[in-house]
């Protein structure tokens, strides 16, 4: 006997509250008494299931800048932005970065770089400005729970700037 679904007179649609949170939200969302947070379940058997951004009332979800999918048919989930797909997890955990096939590889990123410019394929930034320190790449065969680092290699700073030694 309790209410569950309200839709306001401006448009909102409200589960699981009987008064908007936030007025510049058409949807929200709440949990009832689960303690686990909300939960949106989207499901299809047969096609995609998606949400889309930056899509007006009167375009088509083909008109849609950005989206997540995820097919139902071949098991993997995607993200586009501006139209185009630039993320793609497969169904077996392979991930592909501005390419839809991973090519039997972990994880596979693709786009266009020039040597010795700062936007490269993939840029590892440190976390500080300390001599002595920097990004690195580390190689780990310890298990999936060890945190030893069997080999790396990295970018140790050594003055200001970018300016440094790559370590081995």
């Amino acid at each position: 006997n309790a209410e569950r679904l309200r839709i306001t007179s401006d448009g909102q649609v409200l589960i699981g509250i009987d008064n908007a949170v936030d007025a510049e939200v058409d949807l929200q969302i709440h949990s009832a008494t689960s303690g686990n947070g909300p939960i949106l379940n989207m499901t299809n058997n047969t096609g995609d299931c998606r949400i889309f951004f930056g899509q007006d009332s009167s375009s088509s979800s083909a008109n849609a800048q950005g989206q997540i999918r995820y097919n139902v048919a071949n098991n993997y989930l995607t993200a586009y932005t501006a139209g185009d797909e630039r993320l793609r997890i497969t169904n077996d955990g392979k991930i592909g970065i501005g390419e839809d096939d991973p090519d039997g590889n972990y994880l596979l990123i693709r786009a266009a770089s020039t040597v010795g410019t700062n936007k490269g394929h993939i840029m590892l930034t440190g976390d500080g400005a300390t001599n002595g320190e920097g990004p690195q790449i580390v190689f780990s065969e310890s298990g999936s729970g060890s945190n030893f680092a069997g080999a790396y290699i990295g970018h140790e700073r050594t003055s200001t700037n970018s300016v440094g030694d790559i370590v081995f």
